[in-house]
């Protein structure tokens, strides 16, 4: 069943705040539908990333409206 990315990021999130998150994800689509998007957004949210509508961050600054690419976010591992 096809979702629009902000309809697959709800279900994500109310699966996480039941602490019934999966183990994995196959996101699938066109280029630019948002698959990129919203496996960056489910990292966030998972890694405890602030929300852009969450206020200021470490810095004082406030952070981009955008969610950072799933590049920006890969890790040492």
């Amino acid at each position: 069943m096809a979702y629009t990315e902000d309809r697959a990021f709800e279900l994500v999130q109310a699966a996480y705040e039941r602490q019934r998150l999966g183990h994995a994800f196959l996101i699938t689509g066109e280029a630019l539908a948002g698959g990129e998007r919203l496996a960056s957004r489910m990292i966030e949210m998972i890694n405890g990333v602030d929300d852009p509508t969450a206020g200021l961050d470490l810095f004082g600054d406030a952070p981009p409206p955008e969610p950072q690419t799933i590049d920006e976010l890969e890790g040492s591992w």
